[in-house]
């Protein structure tokens, strides 16, 4: 593979008019044919931390994330807040100012995209009642400004990480994201999420470990070709904290992609190199830098041609009949799994692990059922505990354990490519009366009730152990630490409480049959003076009350 990087000293004169990742404007030209580079950029960046950067669909506004500017919303401690610059009659950006109304909040605030007219904007972070999980939202143009924005319904969306960044594609059917969630090999990894034909968005699927690595990979940006993926990364050496690298994808399933490529010392430093984005008609990239910069990090122009690619290869569905059949024997050293004669060319991966009982850690007879994101289910019994179920291909899949009398687990797991094979192993606590069990998965937005995305595999699980058990009553009892008010602790774990009851109501579960209480700080399971261990009070428990 090859490409073309064109440095631009900064004394060199920019013969064509064009403003960043935008348009090109006639009406400027007269005013700008002479205009040095640096000087498109000398009013946007500062020494605070620039970061972020995006024009809009009519190349007038320039909007970025500027972070720890007196002047956020947050003040001086404020992780970053939108700001924006208007293009003047010289061709060059206005001085910024903070985007005012309802778009800034004390968290980090940054803009991945806008439809094609501009009138509809696509924003990091959720937005209910100003203290939301992660996740995206959208945001629309009105005579007074931008609108309160509202959250775009990702399903099992999650992100562990403090850190979040993302890019939407030209067309506006794709996000590729940054996060650190189900199936992550390391810190955050890429995945991307696609905007299905009947008009909702589907899970986020990882990229795979051609991509991703043990170490961070941020700030991905998908080039026009649906196909070119930039992205940073601390994981494959280069030349400082962060380099950029360059990949393609080689076919459908956005799983297989060639092997990165670091962008180069044009671009890459010693220092931080983070949000590349490239205009591929005008031919030049933007990205933030720590190298040489006013403060922390600013922004540099460099123009740029993206390189050539083979034309995308058709993959048909794999063929998965073969494989749905897949007894297990005992043998001397464990379980073999046995499967019809596959073609020699065929790939296939394996989930395979041990089942046990959570109070006697016996082995445990059980049901494991396993399904894809197309509605595809495979199911097999355990030998002495033992299960194995070979796949069709590596990618996301939802595991499900059932046993009478006991409670169902579920879980979000994710096949590697390179590995081909996952280890699972499962202990499942019997139903009894009395006996309380603590939804350890669920997670609440932190002093909300807001239940995070990341929740509802494990609550679908304990709705499939009610759906199972119809004279099965529980109490649901909400807990947190002991910090701050203790009246406002009760109340909020109480509330909590209810809100779980009122998500497996909306699943079609009795309310009779479920009892909600807050028990604020009351019970703790581990020591509140360790910050690590206090967040283990936080949590929420069912106790079998009828069975």
């Amino acid at each position: 593979m090859t490409h073309t990087i064109l440095k631009i000293e900064p004394k060199e004169v920019w013969h064509i008019v064009l403003v960043l990742i935008g348009t090109l404007f006639t009406d400027t030209i007269a005013y700008a044919q002479a205009m040095p580079l640096e000087a498109m950029l000398e009013r946007i960046n500062s020494p605070y931390d620039e970061q972020n950067l995006l024009v809009s669909p009519d190349g007038n506004t320039l909007y970025f994330t500027r972070s720890n500017h007196p002047e956020n919303m947050g003040g001086s401690k404020d992780m970053g807040d939108v700001w924006y610059a208007q293009l003047d009659d010289s061709g060059r950006w206005s001085e910024p100012s903070i985007l005012k109304g309802e778009i800034n909040d004390q968290r980090w605030n940054g803009i991945i995209g806008f439809a094609s007219d501009g009138n509809t904007m696509y924003l990091h972070q959720q937005y209910p009642n100003r203290g939301g999980n992660k996740g995206i939202s959208v945001s629309r143009k009105t005579n007074g400004g931008w609108s309160k924005p509202k959250n775009l319904d990702i399903p099992y969306f999650s992100n562990k990480s403090k850190l979040q960044s993302a890019n939407m594609s030209k067309d506006r059917t794709r996000i590729v994201f940054s996060l650190e969630s189900f199936g992550s090999h390391g810190g955050e990894d890429l995945y991307m999420s696609e905007l299905k034909s009947n008009g909702k968005w589907s899970e986020p699927r990882n990229l795979g470990s051609s991509i991703n690595t043990p170490y961070q990979e941020l700030t991905p940006f998908l080039g026009d070709d649906d196909r070119t993926l930039y992205f940073s990364t601390n994981g494959r050496g280069g030349f400082g904290s962060y380099d950029v690298f360059v990949t393609h994808r080689l076919d459908d399933t956005w799983r297989n992609w060639s092997k990165p490529e670091n962008l180069g010392a044009s671009i890459n430093s010693q220092g931080r190199e983070l949000y590349f984005r490239l205009d591929d008609d005008l031919q030049v990239a933007t990205y933030a830098t720590t190298q040489n910069s006013d403060g922390y990090g600013d922004f540099k122009l460099i123009n740029y041609k993206a390189p050539e690619v083979d034309e995308l290869p058709t993959v048909s569905e794999p063929q998965i009949e073969d494989v749905t059949e897949a007894p297990v024997l005992e043998e001397e050293h464990g379980p073999v799994e046995r499967v019809a004669e596959e073609k020699e060319e065929k790939v296939s991966y394996l989930i395979q692990g041990i089942v046990k009982n959570a109070g006697t850690k016996n082995n445990l007879a059980a049901i494991v059922k396993v399904s894809d994101h197309q509605g595809r289910d495979w199911e097999i019994e355990t030998n002495n505990g033992h299960y194995s179920i070979k796949m069709p291909q590596d990618g996301h899949y939802t595991l499900k354990v059932l046993a009478p009398g006991y409670v169902s687990l579920m879980e979000k797991v994710e096949l590697s490519p390179v590995a081909g094979t996952l280890t699972k192993d499962f202990e499942l606590h019997l139903i009894d009366i009395g006996k309380s069990i603590n939804l350890n998965h669920v997670r609440f937005a932190q002093g909300t009730v807001d239940i995070l995305a990341d929740s509802y595999p494990q609550l679908d699980g304990f709705i499939r152990t009610m759906s199972d058990n119809p004279s099965l009553e529980v109490e649901l009892g909400g807990h947190t630490d002991n910090r701050g008010s203790s009246k406002l602790n009760f109340e909020l774990s109480r509330k909590r409480a209810d809100k779980i009851k009122e998500y497996l109501v909306e699943k079609g579960i009795n309310g009779k049959r479920i009892s909600t209480k807050g028990y604020g700080g009351s019970k703790p399971i581990a020591n509140n003076n360790n910050p690590e261990t206090r967040k283990l009070n936080r949590r929420v428990e069912f106790t079998v009350t009828k069975k």
